[in-house]
């Protein structure tokens, strides 16, 4: 009986810790986590890690593009100057767009990963509006 509350309560923690993170989530059917699955408890931490691993992504993603943002709205300043070389701004211009779509596409394939990964478990995302 102690180990089905347990595991009750890991189920809901799971379940918590994404409503707190602004996940839209709808509970479908979560896995067994008595008996039949023997590294449930395993699953259930390996889930959680790629959920904050994820979050630390996207924190990460964003402080990198405030950082190009800086960069662009130099570059901008830098472009209306008298004598500024229109070749410079075209190239550094392109290596920003470039640098922010990698980080765009790393971080939706982190998070399509780990949406495939919920979907395995049966805790569903809603991936529209």
């Amino acid at each position: 009986m102690m180990n089905k509350k347990v595991e009750t309560y890991k189920a809901s923690a799971l379940d918590n810790k994404m409503r707190k993170t602004g996940t839209q989530t709808r509970q479908r059917d979560l896995p067994d986590f008595e008996g039949n699955n023997s590294h449930s408890d395993d699953d259930l931490n390996t889930l959680l890690k790629e959920e904050e691993d994820l979050v630390r992504a996207h924190r990460r993603q964003v402080e990198e593009m405030m950082d190009t943002v800086k960069e662009e709205m130099n570059l901008l300043v830098e472009v209306d100057q008298p004598g500024n070389h229109l070749d410079d701004y075209i190239s550094r211009l392109n290596a920003i767009l470039s640098q922010k779509a990698a980080g765009i596409l790393q971080l939706q394939n982190h998070l399509a990963h780990f949406q495939r990964r919920l979907k395995e478990y049966n805790v569903l995302v809603s991936s529209g509006q």
